[in-house]
């Protein structure tokens, strides 16, 4: 493996307290990025801070999946708003991962399914997130001319009832009813 590493530190006056912190990360030769982070406490020495984020980022990329812990559920909004089919590798789910999943299923037409990647192999450890996406589409494309706009969508059975979002273009702000 070749490093590179690319050396960033901040000017005093641009840092915030008297603490330590890093951030590292890895491109692999696929494109994959990874991240270790860890940050440091009075008394604790940088090495280990350094030793930390380095222990997280080969950890997350020993998994063999495409993406970090962190990266997984900020990944599925837009999967289920894509349209086609969406899938991305990863180590195992987070619970994040698996909250995510729950209510981008209660609140889109979008269906998950994770699965074991390898299930022959009971030592890797990496998990299969597959998205049937909606295919949303911005209603401001085709937005009315007037200030306000509303769509109504029936929402799932287990929450009950309808939704009708009102939209008030003119400001930045919008409410449900």
């Amino acid at each position: 493996m070749l490093l590179a590493p690319e050396i960033v530190v901040e000017k005093p006056d641009k840092a915030f307290g008297s603490g330590s912190g890093i951030v590292i990360t890895m491109t692999t030769s696929t494109g994959c990025i990874f991240a270790g982070t860890a940050c440091g406490a009075k008394g604790k020495h940088a090495e280990l801070v350094g030793r930390e984020a380095a222990d997280f980022l080969v950890e997350n990329h020993k998994h063999g999946g495409c993406v970090d812990e962190y990266l997984q559920d900020q990944l599925i909004v837009f999967m289920a708003l894509a349209q086609g089919r969406s899938q991305v590798l990863s180590g195992p789910i987070s619970l994040h991962t698996e909250t995510a999943i729950h209510f981008a299923e209660r609140l889109t037409p979008a269906k998950f399914t994770v699965a074991k990647y390898n299930e022959a192999d009971p030592a890797d450890h990496r998990m299969l997130i597959t998205c049937d996406g909606m295919a949303y589409k911005s209603s401001s494309a085709s937005a009315s001319t007037s200030s306000t706009s509303a769509t109504k969508r029936a929402l799932p059975d287990d929450i009950g009832g309808d939704a009708t979002v009102v939209a008030d273009e003119s400001s930045s702000s919008s409410s449900a009813r």
